[in-house]
């Protein structure tokens, strides 16, 4: 059964993150208006938390909204937990 959470918001400064179960290896999709300049770096925050808590088979969607790195790491963490712990939307 596949279950998606959310954490953050769509607003300057935050990032809104939807983490989906997911069948195969990690997906990451980010949209943002410094893609160009920041998807690699935002992309490499969400790797190394997925890494850094064990996370596998799971769709993520980062919508940044020119947040801080630790703003996105901070939602990540929360996604995963509301995703683990059974707070879904």
């Amino acid at each position: 059964m596949e279950r998606t959470v959310v954490a953050g918001k769509k607003e300057k400064g935050d990032t809104l993150i939807t983490l989906s179960t997911h069948t195969g290896a990690n997906e990451i999709h980010i949209i943002s208006p410094v893609l160009d300049l920041f998807g690699s770096h935002i992309r490499s925050s969400v790797e190394l938390t997925l890494q850094e808590l064990q996370v596998a088979n799971v769709l993520v969607l980062v919508e940044d909204c020119q947040a801080l790195d630790c703003v996105t790491r901070a939602r990540m963490k929360c996604a995963i937990e509301r995703l683990y712990r059974g707070y879904g939307v």
